[in-house]
């Protein structure tokens, strides 16, 4: 196994990270996500409880060392020698992981999984999405594997402002309840009746609720502890969303984290908003994805088809995704040899229709069904993701894991976890168009670039980011669960 040379980075105080957290906290994460081959040496630290807990869930604890006379140094001990973490600050998760894995892969360990033996366990979420379905199907075998038991519980059986989330039939156990939306609210949040009497007639262990609402995790977090069960949060938030700058919704979710036992972070970003909330709660990150479409050979395709076929999915309701961004930047390239196709519905697709009627480069398609999306993911060479705000960001992950080289914006959550500039992807820390017109330009100039991202970005996500390591992670969550749960019973 030999490190990937990335770009090098200014030193930055030991004790923390770029990420947000601590550099104790982020080496534990990566850890999890490095081969086995890899060790970690942690010195002196007040959180030593806590991280023994999470390397415990992660299933990596005999690979963790305390060693409290060291003085507080964070190490990785390599098959090619000893990495200090501190040398390598300022460091988000992604890049240190591609920095000592060097590219290896993270093979998905079901060794912990026999602790949840006899746990009944229940998600609460939203709406039977289809990129969610497949993760329940693959969590509710394992969990049958040992003994246990999954029941996911909707809130809904369809998102009628977002139809594109299609979803299809499912095989594991589920209900619908019935629930009711806020009103004059865009995108209401749900508010489920018949919660509580749910959850005692299926006497959970353990219980996970899909983000932070009042509404589901407040109630659910209450009769969680009258069943004499564990309660944790399933979040992507970050602190850049516009929610999570409400200040008034703070003290409901520093609330919310206060009752809950664990918790379950899509990504980096999202942990470090988890921390920022609660100094104590055990967390895991749960590599939020999705199925990916099947790889093909873009080199063959590249030399029949001279023009850079670019790509843009995403929702147009509103700016946010940065549709506009996209377009804006094509008008400034003047190559002919690029073509754009932008996939997505919503009250600004008639507008940006206009805005790209001269252009015979630019095609707006519309919202299409899952399968159709994978086969523009299939036949793109690049990604616009200029997105301004994104809880995560999972059309990255989509790309990344199809071989497609990807142009993104730093304001996605996935970025830290993902997107190392240079290697697998072009980040760009701007929504000014002239900047993403240039990354265009260059990478119409170099095939040779965009066939290397592209293949990098392929490896990434299959080293670690698949929908089977995704199940693992979670599966890591619900063993903190039952760790927590454990050392609550009574002697």
């Amino acid at each position: 196994m030999t490190a990937t040379t990335l770009k090098p980075r200014p030193a930055l105080d030991r004790t923390s990270s770029a990420s947000g957290l601590c550099i104790e906290e982020l080496a534990v994460h990566a850890l999890a996500q490095l081969p086995e081959s890899v060790r970690l040496e942690v010195g002196a630290t007040a959180a030593r409880a806590m991280l023994e807990m999470t390397a415990c869930a992660y299933a990596v604890g005999d690979r963790v060392l305390f060693d409290e006379e060291s003085g507080g140094s964070v190490r990785f001990l390599t098959e090619t020698g000893v990495i200090d973490a501190a040398t390598l600050q300022p460091v988000l998760l992604g890049e240190l992981v591609e920095r000592i894995g060097g590219g290896s892969a993270n093979a998905v360990d079901a060794s912990g999984d026999t602790a949840l033996s006899g746990h009944a366990v229940v998600i609460l979420t939203n709406y039977p999405t289809h990129y969610r379905l497949p993760l329940f199907e693959r969590l509710s075998a394992r969990l049958a594997d040992v003994g246990a038991r999954l029941h996911v519980v909707f809130q809904a059986v369809e998102a009628k402002s977002r139809p594109w989330l299609t979803n299809s039939r499912m095989t594991f156990d589920h209900l619908t309840l019935p629930s009711v939306h806020l009103p004059a609210v865009d995108r209401a949040p749900l508010i489920s009746v018949h919660l509580r009497r749910s959850l005692q007639r299926l006497s959970p262990t353990i219980v996970v609720a899909a983000g932070f609402s009042p509404f589901v995790a407040g109630r659910a977090a209450s009769t969680a502890r009258e069943l004499g069960a564990s309660f944790g949060v399933w979040s992507g938030e970050t602190s850049d969303m516009r929610t999570a700058r409400q200040g008034w919704r703070e003290p409901f979710r520093r609330r919310a984290l206060a009752r809950s036992d664990f918790g379950i972070a899509y990504g980096a970003r999202a942990a470090a908003y988890l921390r920022a909330l609660t100094h104590d709660l055990p967390f895991v990150i749960g590599r939020n994805t999705a199925p990916v479409a099947t790889v093909v050979d873009r080199r063959s395709m590249s030399s029949r088809e001279r023009s850079l076929r670019l790509l843009f999915i995403g929702d147009l309701a509103s700016t946010r995704k940065g549709a506009d961004v996209a377009l804006a930047a094509i008008e400034q390239v003047r190559r002919p040899d690029v073509r754009l196709r932008v996939v997505g519905g919503g009250r600004l697709q008639q507008m940006l229709e206009r805005q790209a009627a001269t252009d015979p480069r630019v095609r707006l398609l519309g919202p299409l069904p899952p399968e159709e999306v994978a086969r523009e993911l299939q036949e793109a060479d690049v990604l616009l993701f200029p997105t301004r705000a994104d809880v995560f960001g999972l059309v990255l992950v989509e790309a990344m894991g199809a071989g497609v080289a990807p142009i993104v914006a730093r304001s996605a959550g996935a970025i830290d976890d993902l997107s190392v500039d240079g290697h697998n992807a072009i980040v760009i820390d701007s929504h000014e168009p002239e900047q993403w017109a240039v990354a265009i330009d260059e990478l119409a100039a170099d095939r040779t670039l965009v066939t290397d991202l592209g293949s990098n970005a392929r490896r990434t996500v299959e080293a670690r980011w698949t929908l089977e390591h995704s199940v693992g992670a979670i599966m890591a969550g619900l063993r903190l669960g039952a760790l927590v749960r454990q050392e609550r019973k009574p002697l």
